[in-house]
């Protein structure tokens, strides 16, 4: 058997996997907004897993007579939708259900990954792009809040620029060997993605650089390159707007602004950026009028809230902070 298709077998194989992609991240995503104790609809959920695992199975018998690297992850999807059904239908422990839930998203994301380098090998047109799975995770919203405001008392009270620099330095160099590490001893990110950072970690960053890894990084940038008030301004947009526009967005977000972004998300985005800076700068930023300050607030709240909207191929945690330096940069030049 080959990985090597012939045109008509590599769009069949297409027709068949993307479909059925997008119908599992639409079932992922709303059985994670249901949540493993909501009971009231089990049977419908039961009777969705079972249809979907029948579904996964068929293309997996088909797929395996094509190209071997999809059966996987096909495989792994198929066995954690029948725990997760077989679950329902038992006991309903709702502690095998959340681990029968992570093994599925884990299972498409690792189908999603397959998928592209699928589609790019055998330069596969006309299809959607399977969309990253962001599961619930407010451990990760919290760390994510935790470090931007440390970080940025930190920058206050305790740390000279150089030392600030040396920190940030010192972060990066640890996360980028870490990033490099795991590419090359699979054992090891399973370790840190199931286990190390098991807790704030999310499922597609298993086969992708870690966020915490570009958050790190934008903070050392607008440490390095930017005066001490501007990076904090940055850090603070970066560690207040963007967790708490994931939280509201998933939980409340009904209309989208554009693509997977909803008007809700942006909304507390630029809200809770706004405030964060606002009071930042009327306790401790000197030499500009409470007007100038107010405006310098919205400023930055836009800007960031624009950049997290029209952020895809870059990180928003790189680009956040580099954006919103470079605005509060104009403020403070001269």
């Amino acid at each position: 058997m080959t990985d090597t298709l012939a045109m008509t077998d590599t769009l069949a194989v297409a027709d068949r996997l993307f479909p059925l992609g997008n119908e599992i991240h639409r079932f992922v995503t709303w059985l994670q907004k249901r949540g493993p104790a909501d009971g009231r609809l089990n049977e419908i959920v039961r009777l969705k897993c079972q249809e979907l695992r029948e579904k996964t199975a068929l293309t997996r018998e088909y797929v395996a007579d094509h190209t071997r690297a999809l059966c996987l992850p096909l495989e792994r999807i198929s066995r954690s939708l029948g725990a997760y059904a077989l679950e329902l239908e038992e006991s309903r422990n709702v502690v095998r259900l959340k681990e029968a839930y992570r093994s599925l998203a884990q299972g498409y994301e690792l189908l999603r990954v397959e998928l592209e380098k699928f589609k790019k090998q055998h330069a596969v047109g006309k299809t959607v792009a399977l969309r990253r799975l962001k599961t619930d995770n407010y451990a990760r919203n919290l760390f994510h809040v935790t470090m931007g405001l440390t970080g940025v008392l930190l920058y206050e009270y305790v740390l000279s620029y150089g030392q600030a620099v040396a920190v940030m330095g010192s972060l990066c160099a640890i996360f980028i060997l870490l990033e490099t590490l795991r590419r090359f001893l699979p054992r090891w990110n399973d370790f840190m993605v199931d286990r190390l950072f098991g807790a704030i970690s999310r499922p597609w960053e298993r086969h992708q650089t870690n966020s915490s890894t570009y958050y790190a990084l934008g903070l050392l940038l607008v440490t390095l390159f930017f005066p001490k008030t501007v990076a904090q301004l940055a850090a603070l947009v970066l560690a207040v707007g963007d967790p708490l526009a994931t939280v509201a967005g998933k939980r409340w977000g009904k209309r989208k602004l554009w693509k997977e972004k909803t008007f809700v998300g942006v909304g507390v985005f630029a809200l809770a950026s706004f405030a964060a800076t606002a009071l930042f700068l009327l306790l401790l930023a000197d030499g500009l009028t409470v007007g100038s300050k107010t405006t310098l607030a919205v400023s930055l709240a836009l800007s960031g809230a624009l950049t997290e909207l029209f952020s895809e191929r870059i990180d928003d945690n790189l680009t956040i902070p580099l954006v919103c330096a470079a605005v509060a940069s104009f403020w403070f030049a001269g």
